[in-house]
């Protein structure tokens, strides 16, 4: 996702793309394609019934990277010379490349649903907090957009930007309120404290700003690449919530598994001991009391007898 924002970005620039903004586009396709090829990995290491979309993950990832290569290059042309069906195809096969992966994370998160309070917590802010990513994403490409076009934004932007405040406003109060219960993790508390202030705060007055110098039809005072720069950081403090959330569920997972095993542990020691009990106990009374008595009855049947 971030790799289209860039691509956007260059796209809507009238001019080939500079050097600089060709470098962003080659260092994010490159770290795309390592996430892409970490996620066909995990994905192989998975059990048949658990990876649902494995071949349609690695048949839209050939179709994504057949097209890579190609519309990067365009990017280097004006944007009259640029093929505007290659750019469709590319934005459909990133669309659809992005769309199963997000299924078959879907399908992994709902063979755990339920399992545990605190998982099915930390799975909530997962699906939350990328959520306000995506649409984060989505909203920086449209004013990206609006940057380049270098004109007075319409009616129907400005009614965009305003959705594009909510659909991020709102899962984010949630996010906020979850955080604000006492048993709510202070490290994942904390990840959250820095995305507010990096992206729901610092950011966002950048982006009024802007939103505003656009609308009374004035040019906008950074450029799109700057534009990119300037929304990284915000953007970039999000993701680390998803992380952190997913790294407390694996360390509760892990935390549960050492209690089962020693709790195993204990039982079979106690199990082993009770045995070992049992059986000093069986040896006792035959050596110790029937024996004995065995001699005892013997000795009173030879009295009775007259020996």
């Amino acid at each position: 996702r971030f790799e289209r924002g860039v691509i956007a970005t260059a796209l809507a620039a009238p001019k080939p793309a500079s050097r600089e903004m060709m470098n962003q586009v080659t260092a994010s396709h490159n770290e795309s394609e390592n996430a892409l090829t970490s996620v066909i990995n995990d994905l192989e290491k998975l059990p048949n019934g658990a990876r649902s979309s494995f071949k349609e993950v690695l048949k839209r990832g050939v179709r994504y990277n057949e097209l890579s290569p190609k519309l990067i290059a365009a990017l280097q042309q004006p944007i009259e010379q640029r093929p505007g069906g290659l750019i469709t195809d590319w934005n459909l096969a990133a669309s659809e490349l992005d769309s199963i992966i997000e299924n078959q994370s879907d399908d992994l998160t709902g063979s755990i649903a339920n399992s545990d309070p605190f998982i099915n917590e930390m799975i909530k802010v997962n699906a939350i907090a990328w959520s306000v990513r995506v649409e984060a994403g989505a909203d920086r490409r449209a004013i990206a957009t609006a940057i380049a076009a270098a004109h007075a934004v319409s009616v129907e932007q400005l009614q965009q930007f305003a959705e594009s405040t909510g659909r991020v406003s709102a899962p984010w109060a949630v996010l906020e309120r979850d955080a604000s219960q006492p048993s709510f993790p202070q490290k994942l508390k904390a990840a959250i404290q820095i995305a507010n202030n990096l992206y729901f705060v610092s950011f966002h007055a950048i982006r009024e700003n802007i939103i505003k110098t656009l609308e009374n039809g004035k040019p906008s005072s950074i450029s799109g690449e700057e534009w990119l720069q300037i929304s990284n950081l915000g953007l970039n403090s999000i993701a680390p919530i998803s992380k952190t959330a997913l790294d407390l569920a694996d360390a509760h997972v892990a935390e549960k598994v050492t209690i089962a095993n020693r709790n195993f542990l204990i039982a079979v020691a106690l199990m082993i001991l009770s045995i070992s009990l049992a059986s000093f106990t069986t040896v006792y009374v035959i050596f110790r009391v029937i024996g004995p008595l065995k001699q005892i009855t013997q000795a009173m049947e030879i009295v009775a007898g007259g020996n």
